[in-house]
């Protein structure tokens, strides 16, 4: 009886670990990978972006923001289109040691993006009060909530490694095109629907400033979508590639 309860519960109980797992992963944080200068760097965003908010200064926000947007949008395009990069880490540590070490950088870089959004949020002139309400409050909870189990959910499905682009830092694909869950009914829920939380996180700070970081956050992942991305996928998928604005690498975009 107990064995029985018990096989009947581990389903679930693997399915929360791994819920949690990719959860963190998307974050920034890799628990299986996790290394010492990961976690201290992590912890060190955390403790600044915290100050950062409690501080209140637009200046010092705007300037750790466009830093995030430099270190994620650009370094990471610079990263995996250079292609030079790469090859010189897998030559120098492997195919397994170079991931491990892109994996430290790469979600260090989400980690502070989202911070550096979290931060702008928490800017609100006395101005922005008159364009909320409790409508938009409700709005943004619905729009927060889309945009996380959309996110997640896709990221479960194609998995945490291609979410930090092991695909194309190897360049080569490691998976096929996914057409189940939201795939079945969105071309790229991560870079579409994927994205709504942060509309929805502007909506619940109440802060223009927030929204309009959430739409510049949103604008450069499809500029690093038509620059770095599709080329790859065309190149990796010549069958099965569509002239679709959406197509992605392994039926999926990073987030």
């Amino acid at each position: 009886m107990n064995q029985t309860s018990s096989n009947t519960h581990r389903p679930w109980l693997r399915f929360l670990v791994r819920l949690a797992s990719t959860f963190c992963a998307m974050s920034g944080f890799r628990l299986e990978r996790l290394n010492v200068v990961w976690v201290v760097s992590g912890a060190l965003s955390l403790i600044g972006a915290h100050a950062l908010m409690k501080l209140s200064n637009p200046n010092l926000i705007a300037g750790y923001w466009v830093l995030t947007l430099s270190m994620y949008y650009v370094g990471n395009s610079f990263i995996l289109a250079s292609r030079r990069i790469p090859g010189a880490l897998i030559a120098r540590f492997g195919e397994d040691s170079a991931l491990r070490i892109y994996d430290t950088a790469l979600g260090l870089m989400f980690l502070n993006q989202g911070l550096g959004v979290s931060c702008m949020g928490s800017l609100a002139w006395s101005g922005d009060a008159s364009l909320f309400s409790s409508s938009t409050t409700a709005i943004g909870i619905v729009f927060f909530a889309i945009g996380l189990v959309t996110k997640i959910w896709a990221t479960m499905l194609v998995g945490v490694d291609i979410y930090y682009y092991h695909d194309m830092f190897l360049g080569r694909p490691t998976g096929g095109f996914v057409s189940s869950g939201p795939y079945r009914f969105l071309a790229n829920p991560m870079y579409g629907v994927g994205q709504l939380h942060a509309y929805g996180y502007g909506l619940l700070t109440g802060s223009i400033v927030g929204l309009a970081a959430a739409a510049v956050c949103h604008s450069a992942i499809y500029v690093f979508y038509f620059v770095v991305e599709r080329p790859f996928v065309r190149r990796s998928f010549p069958a099965g590639s569509k002239d679709d604005l959406f197509e992605s690498s392994a039926g999926t975009a990073a987030p």
